[in-house]
């Protein structure tokens, strides 16, 4: 029996950071801070023809000082990230629509290398007329993502991943929502888009499995 699957560790490879020319004494302190020092994850991204459209979110840690014949060139240090993979830059699918009711079918394709659920931010503008959404993926066994009770050209931002929800008239929206946080599978996912929104986007960032 399968009971149930986890993520992998996060990322964690060793990286080496040199220079040219010898490093200063009085830069080193600048340098360390700005690779070794921050108190967030930073964007690392490596300059080479087929990866500029991802990046690591990570820190870079266990800084050590690489000298070649007394003399300071780099530093060496560990990366570790915030997931088991690297990250595309966002990718946006926006619709729009001009009638009073919708009901379109499209296919999604959801390029991550993650075989895990992707949980992208959905925005959506109502119509003039409209005050419910949903958007079913009949691909997950018809999970429907669904809001009701909301006012005409309000637009409703869902990170879906977080679970915040942002409402344009700063309303407390959580009670209109059907709990049903939107989510992909990998590969294609048919979703239907029902309701009365005059424009719909779907924005994810998917993974990369490479190097590390």
């Amino acid at each position: 029996y399968l009971l149930g699957v986890t993520p992998s560790p996060v990322l964690q490879f060793d990286i080496e950071i040199t220079s040219p020319l010898e490093i200063m004494a009085d830069e080193m302190g600048y340098i360390m801070s700005w690779i070794f020092g921050q108190t967030e994850y930073k964007k690392l991204q490596i300059v080479q023809a087929d990866m500029y459209d991802f990046y690591y979110n990570c820190f870079i840690t266990s800084p050590k000082v690489i000298k070649v014949g007394n003399k300071t060139i780099g530093f060496s240090g560990t990366v570790i990230c915030d997931r088991p993979y690297g990250t595309m830059y966002p990718k946006t699918l926006t619709k729009t629509y001009g009638t009073p009711t919708v009901n379109d079918t499209f296919i999604f394709n959801n390029i991550s290398q993650n075989n895990f659920y992707e949980y992208p931010t959905v925005a959506f503008t109502l119509n003039a007329t409209g005050t419910s959404i949903t958007i079913t993926n009949n691909t997950d066994s018809s999970r429907a993502f669904t809001f009701t009770g909301l006012t005409s050209l309000e637009t409703i931002t869902v990170n879906n991943d977080l679970s915040i929800i942002t409402s344009s008239l700063t309303l407390n929206r959580l009670s209109t929502f059907n709990k049903n946080w939107f989510r992909l599978l990998k590969g294609a996912n048919s979703l239907t888009i029902t309701g009365a929104p005059s424009s719909v986007s779907i924005t994810y960032s998917p993974a990369v499995k490479i190097g590390g």
